[in-house]
């Protein structure tokens, strides 16, 4: 992205400065502030707020909401963020499910939609995709920032998804290009884990944590991480892929599988694979094919079938938190998919690895569940937004 200070004097840098310093004031802010109030909490000069918030209001960045009552000689007045000056689009693909969030500049939704994806197939998630994407913004503004999660890498500067899971959709060499043509800006694309783990830290189970993980465990495996406030990607943007470590009998054995040894042994795909084997050894309230939903249910309710499947995944699920948490020693691992979300299956899980750590780990679930990818999407929409508003 070309640098906009650039072509800037001193002077335009540090006014430009000093507008976002207000306007953060006014963002972060529950209730309208005076100018003598913003002073106060920008540490700018009085003159200096009463010049830019009169440009900003000129520009309907801001709104002038009455006057400060109860107080002696010219009630002061007072001002607030207009967040409906812009609009930013989130979009959450994921394996089953497309979600759109259009919001406003203080992340309040505007409009939104869903739709289930009934087709594997490239041509037809292009077409509902943008079709969902018109309805949204019928008679809306233009967003001006707009951020998709996808199960994948994505270069922001390139067409192509790496490791993408087995949607094939998502590995047509054209999907990213034909996906780009149907939104009205530049998209900005984001790895659905790394968005969920920002999701959770924006208005989820992390609220506050400056070090944590989001593990997700579900059709495949995958770890967000947050460092010191910070979303961690490493040098190519593949950090978190945990699925690759090579836990089982033989580690260093040679795996061809796209999917990595560990996400082969820990996803619901297996659990069918394992219920198979052991329905006849044990009681059961299931029937004979159930969903991965009821067969964890099941095992939350105290079903002895269901527990025993998913104590087939103890062990490497037990020993990858061992690794992350004596590697990385993070406020907490927040648990999501639908094997994260078990309560049995954390709970035992927690129970095994606590003995073995001479320092103690949060492992909790998360609070967002199905809406955590789309909402670290709105959070990353929102701080691209805010920070071009004067611009």
């Amino acid at each position: 992205m070309p640098n906009r200070y650039n072509s800037l004097s001193r002077f335009e840098i540090v006014r430009s400065h000093n507008e976002q310093r207000i306007l953060n004031a006014l963002i972060d802010s529950k209730i309208p502030l005076t100018r003598v109030e913003l002073s106060k909490l920008t540490h700018l000069t009085k003159p200096t707020v009463n010049l830019i918030a009169r440009d900003l209001e000129k520009n309907n960045l801001i709104s002038a909401v009455g006057n400060r009552p109860g107080l002696k000689g010219r009630s002061p007045t007072l001002y607030q963020f207009n967040p409906e000056v812009e609009n930013i689009l989130a979009v959450d693909i994921s394996s089953d499910t497309v979600r759109l969030v259009l919001a406003d500049l203080l992340g309040r939704i505007v409009e939104q939609d869903e739709f289930t994806i009934a087709q594997n197939d490239s041509d037809y998630l292009i077409k509902e995709l943008g079709l969902a994407t018109k309805r949204l913004l019928e008679n809306r503004k233009t967003p001006t920032e707009i951020v998709v999660g996808i199960p994948g890498v994505v270069d922001n500067g390139g067409n192509e998804i790496k490791l993408p899971p087995n949607i094939l959709a998502l590995k047509d060499n054209n999907f990213v290009s034909n996906l780009r043509t149907i939104f009205p800006r530049k998209v900005t694309f984001g790895h659905d884990i790394n968005l969920a783990a920002l999701g959770e830290m924006a208005q989820g189970a992390a609220i506050g944590m400056e070090t944590f993980v989001f593990l997700f465990l579900d059709r495949g495996v995958g770890m967000g991480l947050v460092l010191n406030g910070e979303l961690f990607t490493g040098h190519s943007g593949f950090a978190g892929e945990v699925g690759f470590l090579s836990f089982g009998a033989d580690p260093l054995a040679k795996n061809k599988s796209e999917r990595g040894t560990l996400e082969e042994q820990i996803s619901t795909e297996n659990l069918q694979v394992i219920f198979t084997t052991l329905k006849n050894k044990y009681n059961t309230s299931l029937g004979a094919k159930p969903s991965v939903d009821q067969i964890i249910l099941a095992a939350d309710s105290g079903d002895e079938l269901a527990r025993a499947v998913l104590d087939q995944l103890l062990e490497p699920i037990a020993l990858l938190l061992l690794s992350i948490t004596s590697i990385l020693n993070p406020e907490a691992i927040i648990l999501g998919g639908a094997l994260g979300l078990s309560s049995y299956l954390r709970t035992i899980v927690a129970n095994k690895i606590e003995p073995r750590l001479p320092f103690h780990v949060e492992i909790i679930p998360s609070s967002l569940g199905k809406r955590a990818t789309i909402s670290g999407a709105v959070a990353i929409a929102l701080t691209n937004a805010r920070s071009n508003l004067q611009r």
